[in-house]
This record gives structure tokens, C-alpha cells and sequence, in this order.
């Protein structure tokens, strides 16, 4: 198989895990399986599709979750970490007794990966705008990166 089918089958894949992770976390399974699909879509293209397509490997049969975990890539680090702190933290407004429409399930998860996808953003530019304008790392820490 080429490298764009490897990516496929790793995106596929991760799309089903994150589904059968927010059914174990207590998404609903038979009532509102299309909302809790939607919600696992969104969660692996903010969390691993930037992976895979920064993805340097040769041979991508190598990738495992840990690689993804591993893989020192700044932005899509940011991103998928906040994304999925994010998803986990909106959950809050899901048991309240408000009845509002915006506590419907998967309407705090998705906000809440894409709010989490968009401040881990903010942090790595941030992080990154912030090294660059000081001129980059003292001289203590680029002996410890050699």
C-alpha cells in the first residue's frame, strides 16, 4: 500500500477509536450515534490528521499511538493536547439541569475541542513569536538540546 492508504487506514482508524473512547467516557451509543460519530470525526482531524500529514516516515506500517504522543512537531503537539483537554473539560455542561439547547450532546464536546484546538494554536505562536522576538534560547538551554 502507498503512504496516502497507510493515512487513510490511520485516520479511519483513529475515528473509530475516539468514538469507542467517548462511548466508554459516557456518550450516548443508540440515541445519539450520529452526533457521537460527528464529534469522534471532529476530534481525530484536530488531533491526528495534522499528524499524518507532517508524518516524515518512510514507512508509515511503523506509526503507533505513542509515536503520535512522541513526535515533537510544536503546533499539531499544541493543538491535538488542548483539543482533547478541551473536549474532556466541556463535558461539565453536559449533566447540568439547564435544559439549554447548547447542552445537547455533542454540542460542549465539539466546542470544546475546537476551543482547545484554537488556544493550543495561540499558545505554540504565542510560544514561538515569544523565542523569536528574545532572540531564542540562552546558551545554557542550547548546550542541553546538543
Amino acid at each position: 500500500m502507498g503512504k496516502l492508504s497507510y493515512r487513510v487506514y490511520w485516520f479511519i482508524a483513529s475515528v473509530f477509536y475516539y468514538h469507542f473512547l467517548a462511548v466508554m467516557f459516557g456518550a450516548p451509543f443508540f440515541s445519539e450515534i450520529g452526533g457521537t460519530f460527528a464529534f469522534s470525526l471532529l476530534l481525530a482531524s484536530l488531533t491526528v490528521l495534522p499528524f499524518l500529514y507532517i508524518t516524515p516516515f518512510d514507512d508509515l506500517n511503523a506509526l503507533s499511538f505513542a509515536n503520535f504522543l512522541a513526535f515533537p512537531s510544536g503546533a499539531a503537539s499544541y493543538m491535538a493536547d488542548l483539543a482533547i483537554l478541551g473536549s474532556y473539560c466541556s463535558a461539565v455542561a453536559v449533566p447540568l439541569d439547564w435544559d439549554r439547547w447548547w447542552q445537547r450532546w455533542p454540542i460542549p464536546g465539539c466546542a470544546g475541542c475546537l476551543a482547545g484546538a484554537g488556544l493550543g494554536l495561540a499558545v505554540w505562536a504565542g510560544g514561538t513569536a515569544a523565542v523569536r522576538l528574545t532572540g531564542g534560547a540562552s546558551k545554557k538551554n542550547r548546550r542541553r538540546l546538543d
